[in-house]
């Protein structure tokens, strides 16, 4: 009779042989897995882990105890720290086709983290806008810009300031941060603008970062 009936669900009997012992090996390591997490829980003195695949917990156990006080500040502020956001925007046409966006002196006992930057311009085809970036005097960012033209900046990423470059610069206090920019001649104002973003910290607080105390 059961024969028959495995002949009408299109089953052999060896395919039921075979669908039998899969499921006594998936039985088999489900009691394993039961006999290992039991064993942990045992000698590490902890709970409520069934749940938890035993490798990970195996690899987690190895963190008991530890903490996490401080996401990495160079992409998230910290507690305490300044939030900075400058943005400027300019119209310029002939004869003044050169101005400065930002200039920004990171305050003394601080540490500035440069999260990112962004450009804009409004130029119209013919005309060519360009930013120059520095920190204190020098050329910041040598490899943002355009491959095929020894990286100048001469294109920005959208239509506004919203669309953000990383940076990801931890800037000491003192140091002078400034975006010039500049377009080719026009006989109509152009739009150029420039925007940096992150936060200050204390130098007193990074010294307690650094030392671990």
């Amino acid at each position: 009779m059961s024969e028959l009936k495995n002949q009408k669900l299109g089953l052999h009997t060896t395919d039921l042989d075979d669908i039998f012992e899969m499921a006594k090996e998936q039985k088999d390591l489900a009691r394993q897995r039961r006999a290992d997490i039991a064993t942990i829980k045992s000698s590490e003195g902890m709970s409520g882990v069934d749940s938890i695949p035993v490798d990970m917990f195996k690899w987690m156990t190895q963190y008991k105890g530890i903490t996490v006080e401080h996401f990495p500040p160079h992409l998230f502020p910290p507690r305490g720290s300044i939030t900075v956001d400058i943005r400027e925007s300019y119209n310029l046409s002939s004869p003044n086709t050169q101005i400065m966006l930002v200039d920004f002196e990171v305050p003394t006992q601080m540490v500035f983290f440069w999260r990112s930057y962004s450009l804009f311009s409004d130029v119209p085809k013919g005309v060519e806008a360009e930013w120059f970036i520095k920190v204190n005097g020098v050329s910041a960012f040598k490899y943002h810009g355009s491959s095929m033209d020894n990286y100048r900046k001469t294109l920005a990423l959208g239509q506004d300031l919203s669309s953000e470059i990383d940076a990801l610069q931890e800037i000491a206090g003192g140091s002078r941060i400034t975006i010039e920019g500049t377009v080719t001649d026009s006989s109509i104002p152009i739009t150029i603008a420039a925007r940096i973003h992150g936060w200050l910290v204390s130098s007193n607080t990074m010294k307690i970062w650094n030392s671990g105390s």
